[in-house]
């Protein structure tokens, strides 16, 4: 949340203190709502670029989590609002609630003072054993580990009671949930498996977006002075 007021560090300068302590309170009210409008646009535009109100580039994905350079938190764009709270002293540049798993608002404050979060290995296993079948890379795991199943199930003609291990196409076609959970269970009773952490900390670098830079923020207060048609001279 960012916060516009006049007795508090907006970055306003003396002279926009005193001509909106000069407006009557609707006025002022309606000015201060329109700073932070601008301020919630300047926002919004620090998501489309990437960047932090101060101009500085995000921190970049960590490599290997996701291949694509799509861009980050653009949904997020859309839940920025100015808050119906807002009054004559001060307005409230917030998130709203989006079509999130959270508030807009907590993933909006984990990205913007970054966050770690402990995973469970065991929370990771139940995600996967909700997916039907068998994964190409669980197959892939299955086939460097060494897994075997008895060759007449690939070929009728193979000698009974001889094991092979199977192609990555066979697992995933052939193989079921319970077959994949069963695999992995034997590997690790047999000793094959790799040791793995129980749990590990996810780290999230501070990607923030709320806000303007001293030379935007005076922008802002101009433009919603003009809007107003205060500070303008008069016509003659």
């Amino acid at each position: 949340m960012i916060e516009i007021s006049f007795n508090r560090s907006t970055r306003q300068t003396a002279r926009n203190v005193l001509q909106a302590i000069a407006l009557p309170p609707q006025k002022r009210a309606r000015l201060l709502k329109r700073v932070a409008k601008n301020i919630a646009t300047v926002s919004k535009s620090n998501i489309t670029k990437q960047q932090t109100p101060d101009g500085q580039k995000w921190a970049k994905r960590k490599k290997g989590r996701v291949k694509r350079k799509a861009k980050m938190l653009l949904g997020l764009r859309k839940q920025i609002i100015v808050s119906g709270s807002s009054n004559q002293n001060h307005a409230e540049v917030t998130l709203k609630k989006g079509n999130y798993r959270m508030h807009a608002g907590v993933i909006g404050k984990a990205h913007s003072t970054g966050n770690t979060r402990r995973v469970h290995a065991q929370n990771n296993v139940q995600r996967k054993s909700e997916q039907k079948g068998c994964s190409r890379e669980q197959a892939k795991t299955l086939k460097a580990l060494g897994y075997k199943v008895y060759a007449r199930r690939m070929n009728p003609g193979a000698p009974r009671g001889k094991k092979r291990v199977p192609t990555v196409k066979f697992m995933v076609d052939n193989f079921s949930t319970e077959e994949v959970r069963g695999a992995f269970g034997e590997l690790r009773n047999a000793g094959l498996m790799p040791q793995t952490k129980s749990s590990w900390d996810v780290r999230t670098p501070s990607r923030r977006f709320l806000g303007a830079s001293k030379e935007k923020t005076q922008k802002a207060w101009d433009r919603a002075f003009q809007s107003i048609n205060y500070g303008r001279r008069r016509r003659r």
